[in-house]
């Protein structure tokens, strides 16, 4: 079985190179940039793992606003899987 994992970063370099490394890994991936995107995936879908950047957020261009606390907590919530804070 293989591993499902939702990476939640900003910077899409930093998200590829991620990314690159989890697949070369064996893992599935997925990886959106902010925090409302997070919400949507985890939703629609079960991860086993998701990684998150401390500074991301729910982007304000999308018509949201959100704190990084609610964020770490409505992640919580809404999934029933490990989550690891990259710090910055």
């Amino acid at each position: 079985m293989e591993h499902k994992v939702l990476i939640v970063e900003d910077d899409l370099s930093i998200a590829r190179l991620i990314k690159l490394n989890l697949n070369l890994a064996g893992y599935l991936t997925e990886s959106v940039e902010d925090g409302l995107l997070a919400f949507e995936r985890i939703q629609k879908e079960k991860f086993d793992l998701i990684l998150h950047s401390r500074a991301v957020g729910v982007n304000a261009e999308r018509g949201r606003k959100n704190t990084k606390k609610t964020l770490k907590r409505s992640l919580h919530s809404w999934s029933c899987c490990a989550i690891i804070q990259k710090r910055i």
